[in-house]
């Protein structure tokens, strides 16, 4: 799943990493876990052109169910929630 963080960079993101995933968390009720911190990437308006915000984040991550561990679907009611 992908968090995007608007007017975070990359670096500030990377430092509250630990503040962001227990925030997630406690929300959530899940187990989260970063997969990579990057440069927010979006496409134009022509749908084709792929453009780079390096004033803004994606948060790549994923939900671990607790009980089970599994790892959740992005379309799973625990994450839709």
């Amino acid at each position: 799943m992908i968090l995007v963080i608007n007017d975070a960079r990359p670096d500030i993101v990377k430092k509250n990493e630990e503040n962001i995933t227990r925030v997630l968390e406690d929300h959530a009720k899940l187990i989260i876990g970063i997969e990579k911190i990057m440069p927010r990437q979006y496409r134009k308006e022509d749908n084709v052109t792929l453009e780079t915000d390096l004033t803004s984040t994606d948060l790549w991550f994923y939900a671990i169910d607790p009980d089970t561990g599994a790892i959740l679907e992005r379309n799973d009611s625990r994450v839709t929630k």
